[in-house]
C-alpha cells in the first residue's frame, strides 16, 4: 500500500462561505497548491462549488498565486467575490 505524505492546514472561509463550512484544519497532499485545495474544497463541499469557483485565496495577507505550494500549518484565508454599491 502507497502512503501519501500530507501537510494540515488551516482553513478560514468568509462571506457566504461561511453558510457551507466552518473554520476548519484540512490534511491535503505535500506539495498542494491553490488550484488543487479549490477542487478538494469543492469534493468536500459539493454544495458550495459555484462561489469556490470564484474564491480566491491567500496566506499572510497576501493572494495566492495559483502555483504556490502550500506548507506545513499554513492558514488560508478563503475570499469569495463580493458585491454591493
Amino acid at each position: 500500500m502507497k502512503s501519501f505524505v500530507t501537510v494540515k492546514l488551516k482553513i478560514i472561509p468568509n462571506g457566504n462561505l461561511k453558510d457551507y463550512f466552518s473554520e476548519q484544519f484540512l490534511e491535503v497532499p505535500e506539495g498542494c497548491n491553490s488550484i488543487l485545495l479549490k477542487e478538494i474544497l469543492k469534493e468536500k463541499f459539493p454544495e458550495s462549488n459555484q462561489t469556490l469557483s470564484h474564491t480566491l485565496f491567500a496566506k499572510n495577507s497576501f493572494v495566492l498565486t495559483e502555483s504556490e505550494t502550500l506548507s506545513q500549518n499554513d492558514t488560508i484565508y478563503l475570499i469569495p467575490p463580493v458585491s454591493g454599491g
